[in-house]
């Protein structure tokens, strides 16, 4: 049980913690609602219904729906409301303790192609409000730049076990690996081809195995 915050009352903490449980419950109906009708057509008022709350509430705990569509987008990221950034999960400790280079390489296509699978409808969604609202193109772009720096984190953790294949290089490994794990790439099969998760993921590993150290980890089944 946690010990009482300092200088907060009693009734201090559970005034915040049901500030904090309206919040939650605000972000959760407004990514079912962007995934769903898209970002453009979902209105603030359309948000607190589905919420259960009041529009003027939905004001006060974000101001704008741009503010929730961000909240949505890293909750949907890391999947919990751990206050604990990507590459400080216990899965990338995991990783970090792996020595076999192709396990390493698994544990962190399948951590990182879970999120781009859980967050493609969402960010879906995103693309095509991006067209119309630049705004919703500059939370797209900093994505980007986020995905760039965590993936270059891990695909370091992963050549610390192996060294790459000749010729190249450790820009040329982050590049493959940014351009085939994400949500574009997994619609891509999923929607095409049929394909679900683990399938896209056995693919993943074997790509990225050959791609960056000349191995192969076996056929898609």
């Amino acid at each position: 049980m946690h010990a009482p915050v300092k200088g907060v009352s009693q009734k201090g903490q559970r005034r915040e913690a049901r500030a904090r449980a309206t919040r939650d419950r605000i972000v959760k109906a407004a990514r079912e609602l962007f995934e769903k009708k898209g970002y453009s057509a979902t209105t603030v008022a359309s948000i607190a219904a589905e919420a259960g709350v009041a529009t003027a509430t939905v004001y006060q705990a974000f101001g704008t729906k741009y503010a929730i569509l961000a909240r949505a987008l890293d909750l949907a990221i890391v999947n919990d409301q751990d206050p604990v950034g990507l590459l400080d999960r216990p899965w990338v400790d995991r990783v970090r303790d792996t020595a076999d280079p192709h396990d390493r390489l698994t544990l962190v296509v399948n951590h990182t192609s879970e999120i781009a699978a859980r967050t493609a409808a969402l960010k879906r969604a995103m693309r095509d409000a991006a067209a119309t609202d630049p705004e919703v193109g500059v939370l797209i772009l900093e994505d980007h730049q986020r995905r760039l720096r965590t993936q270059r984190a891990l695909v370091g953790f992963v050549l610390d076990a192996a060294p790459l294949r000749p010729g190249l290089t450790k820009d040329d490994a982050v590049a493959t690996f940014f351009g085939t794990v994400n949500s574009d790439c997994y619609l891509l099969m999923a929607d095409n081809l049929g394909w679900g998760l683990d399938r896209w993921q056995r693919w993943l590993v074997q790509l990225l195995s050959h791609g960056l150290f000349g191995t192969t980890a076996g056929p898609v089944p």
